[in-house]
C-alpha cells in the first residue's frame, strides 16, 4: 500500500515517462516501473553493502559507514536504474539508424524490379529485424483496411 502510494507520487514527478516507455517498447505503466525501479535499486544495494560489509568487516568503521552509505547509494541506484528507458531508447535508435538505409534501398530494388509494395513491405519486415516491426504495424493496418 505505501509502496503504491510512493510509486504513485514519484510518478506523478516524472510527467515524460509515459512517452518514453512506450518509444522503449516497454509495456509497463509508470508505477509499475517505479515499483520494479525502486525493487530492484534496494536488491541491488543490498548487494552491494553486503558486499562491502564483507570488505570492511575487518575494519572499525566497517558497520558504521555502510548504516549511513545505504540510502544514499539507494538513491543513486533508483537514479541510475530509472535512466533504462533513455537507453534502450538510444539502443534502439542507433540499431534503426543502421538498417533504415539498407532497408530504403531494399524497398527501392523491389519496387524496382516490379514488386507490389506490399510484398515489399512484407520482405522488409522479415530481412530487418528492428524496422521490420515498425513496417509489420504498417502491414497489420493494411490488411485491417485502416487509414
Amino acid at each position: 500500500m505505501v509502496k503504491n502510494r510512493l510509486s504513485k507520487k514519484i510518478a506523478e514527478k516524472i510527467p515524460d515517462l509515459d512517452l518514453k516507455l512506450a518509444q522503449a517498447g516497454m509495456p509497463d505503466t509508470k508505477e509499475e516501473f517505479i515499483k520494479k525501479t525502486i525493487l530492484t535499486a534496494f536488491y541491488m544495494t543490498a548487494g552491494i553493502t553486503l558486499f562491502m560489509f564483507f570488505l570492511l568487516s575487518k575494519t572499525k568503521a566497517g558497520p558504521g559507514v555502510l548504516i549511513a552509505v545505504f540510502p544514499i547509494l539507494l538513491v543513486m541506484m533508483f537514479f541510475y536504474f530509472l535512466k533504462y528507458p533513455d537507453v534502450k531508447i538510444m539502443k534502439l535508435e542507433k540499431d534503426i539508424d543502421k538498417e533504415i538505409v539498407y532497408a530504403g534501398r531494399f524497398i527501392v530494388i523491389e519496387l524496382e524490379s516490379g514488386i507490389p509494395i506490399y510484398e515489399a513491405f512484407k520482405q522488409v519486415n522479415e530481412n530487418y529485424p528492428t524496422i521490420g516491426r515498425y513496417f509489420n504495424n504498417i502491414i497489420h493496418d493494411i490488411d485491417l483496411g485502416t487509414p
